[in-house]
C-alpha cells in the first residue's frame, strides 16, 4: 500500500533523499533502498514523475561506473512502462500519464533497455513512413533520443 502521507510529502521525501545523497549526508545504498521501497506500491503519477527524475539523474551520474544501477532503475520503472505503454489508450488518458510516458521511456532508453530501443525505432519508422495513413501521434523526442544514443 502507498504511504499514508500526501503525494506532495512523498515527492518532498524523494527529492530530499536525493539532495542529501548529493551532499554526502545519505549514502547511495540508503537512497536506492528508499526509492525501491517507496515506489514498490506508489500509484500517484506526480510522485512517479519525481521518482523518474531522481532515478534518471542517478543513472546519468553513476550509470557509467555502476552498470548495475541501470538494471536497478529499469527494474523499478518497467511495471510503470507496462501500464503506460507507448501510446495513449483509445479511450484517452490523464494529462499526468501523457506527461509521464516519455519520461519513463527516456529513462529506460538511458538504461539501455534493448526492447525500448527497438520499439522506439519501430514507432519512429511507422510515424515517418505512414503517419498520414495511421494517425500515429507519439512524443518520441525524449524516448528516441535516449534509446538510440549517438
Amino acid at each position: 500500500e502507498s504511504w499514508k502521507t500526501a503525494p506532495l510529502d512523498r515527492i518532498g521525501l524523494l527529492s530530499d533523499s536525493f539532495a542529501l545523497m548529493r551532499v554526502g549526508l545519505l549514502g547511495i545504498h540508503e537512497t536506492l533502498t528508499f526509492i525501491e521501497k517507496t515506489m514498490a506500491t506508489e500509484e500517484d503519477p506526480l510522485v512517479w514523475s519525481c521518482a523518474v527524475i531522481v532515478i534518471t539523474r542517478l543513472a546519468k551520474i553513476f550509470g557509467a561506473v555502476a552498470p548495475s544501477l541501470l538494471s536497478f532503475a529499469a527494474r523499478i520503472v518497467l511495471p510503470l512502462k507496462r501500464r503506460l505503454g507507448w501510446t495513449a489508450p483509445p479511450d484517452g488518458e490523464t494529462v499526468d500519464d501523457a506527461t509521464l510516458r516519455p519520461q519513463v521511456l527516456a529513462l529506460l532508453g538511458t538504461c539501455g533497455e534493448t526492447d525500448v530501443g527497438a520499439e522506439a525505432v519501430h514507432h519512429c519508422e511507422a510515424y515517418l513512413c505512414a503517419a498520414h495513413e495511421t494517425g500515429t501521434r507519439l512524443n518520441l523526442k525524449a524516448a528516441f533520443g535516449s534509446a538510440c544514443p549517438a
